[in-house]
């Protein structure tokens, strides 16, 4: 980030150089300010990428538990394609014998996994639900239940 600061310092300087000869060189300039652009673009992805990202309570317990590998910044960009829901008892979140339109991550130990009926035990907290049945269409039978 510092070199590209500098960058753009020392275009700064070119600048009245190229303006202030006989002939104005107004080539340099428009390329010195296309540079200077580019550079003070990159000098302000750099500087989102170093602010301190806020994650609530429930992102950053959901963030622990699953998404831990990837960065903070890039946890809150998944997190924005995705939707918060509060599951009641007895709500199917994947249903037998349908294809699986959401992936769910659970934040409790709350969703049953059934099949035809019988209990086969819980999903533990942060387990992607659902995400094998994309890969493979004999696990359709499974039912997850809150």
């Amino acid at each position: 980030m510092w070199l590209r600061i500098f960058a753009i310092l020392a275009s700064l300087i070119g600048v009245p150089y190229f303006y202030l000869q006989p002939a104005v060189l107004w080539e340099p300039i428009a390329w010195t300010l296309l540079f200077m652009t580019i550079n003070g673009y990159h000098v302000w992805l750099l500087w989102l990428e170093r602010h301190p990202v806020e994650l609530s309570s429930d992102e950053a317990r959901l963030y622990d538990l699953t998404f831990f590998p990837l960065g903070a910044r890039q946890f809150l960009e998944l997190v924005r394609l995705g939707r918060w829901t509060d599951l009641k008892p007895g709500e199917v979140v994947v249903r037998s014998g349908e294809p699986v339109n959401e992936l769910a991550v659970p934040l409790t130990e709350g969703i049953e996994a059934k099949v035809g009926g019988r209990s086969l035990g819980r999903f533990p907290p942060g387990a992607i639900i659902g995400a094998s049945a994309l890969f493979d269409a004999r696990l359709y039978q499974l039912e997850a239940v809150a």
